[in-house]
């Protein structure tokens, strides 16, 4: 189909088969998105050039999760910071920071 936008083709290499079966072992009968993979593989690693410590991707990741599951937040929320995230996404929001 016809595209103004790039293409991309991968190959299921055994390096990169064995991530994702691993990967497909976790998620069940759930199909894999290679769209939010990718979206989340260049994230992730723009945060590793970036420097981002892994302090801080582990508190992404819990506050993500306590996110998801409705868990009560054990940390004050910056009502600023989620106005900009609703507004602009997360590229433009400081790291979490625990409360004492």
């Amino acid at each position: 189909m016809p595209t103004r936008h790039r293409r991309i083709a991968i190959t299921e290499t055994p390096d990169v088969k064995a991530a994702l079966d691993a990967l497909r072992a976790r998620m069940g009968s759930e199909p894999i998105s290679m769209r939010e993979l990718l979206i989340r593989g260049a994230r992730e690693k723009a945060r590793e050039i970036e420097g981002e410590d892994e302090a801080t991707v582990a508190r992404r990741a819990r506050f993500l999760e306590d996110l998801r599951t409705g868990r009560p937040l054990p940390y004050a929320i910056d009502e600023d910071a989620a106005r900009a995230v609703k507004l602009t996404g997360l590229s433009d929001v400081p790291p979490l920071v625990d409360t004492p």
